[in-house]
């Protein structure tokens, strides 16, 4: 069952609306993300809730990545997943996600729609669309090799509500 709701979920978020993204934003340039990452953080506006991360991220494929999310906090129940796709279109990047809890039910009403407003070498930036928690999400590959996750629910103060450091998976 839970490998039937991941591809139902995969081949759903293939769908993609039109976005109003930069066209010259090339999805080949996140074959950087490729691979398993692990990580550390806090999640809550206080940070009250450690936990352990993963991420899986595809290497680019005939104009699409994505990447799966598992959150699974220290000394509670708090799990959650996250199924995301990335696609090239004729405006840019742009992508759907949607998370899961523990019993695998969908526990946000609609998939938030993202567009990449930039892409390097060691960076990738995204705006929300719709339905997103966070105005802007970021991944940054530090110079001593870590990936930082920023979820920033208001760019103009640029405070966090989410941090998580990951490091390559052996």
């Amino acid at each position: 069952m839970r490998l039937e709701a991941i591809c139902l979920s995969i081949l759903f978020c293939g769908l993609l609306g039109k976005a109003n993204a930069d066209s010259t934003i090339d999805i080949d340039d996140l074959d950087w993300l490729a691979g398993e990452w692990i990580g550390e953080g806090q999640e809550g506006d206080s940070g009250e809730v450690e936990g352990v991360a993963r991420q899986y991220w595809t290497p680019p494929l005939e104009g699409s990545v994505s990447f799966f999310f598992t959150w699974h906090a220290e000394e509670s129940e708090h799990v959650h997943y996250a199924v995301n796709v990335f696609q090239q279109t004729k405006n840019g990047v742009v992508g759907k996600g949607i998370h899961y809890g523990r019993d695998f039910e969908n526990f946000e009403e609609h998939p938030w729609l993202l567009k990449a407003t930039r892409i390097g070498s060691d960076v990738v930036e995204f705006q929300c669309l719709e339905y997103c928690r966070s105005e802007s999400i970021s991944f940054t590959l530090l110079k001593n090799g870590v990936l930082e996750e920023r979820w920033i629910p208001n760019p103009d103060e640029n405070k966090p509500d989410w941090i998580v450091r990951y490091r390559r998976a052996k």
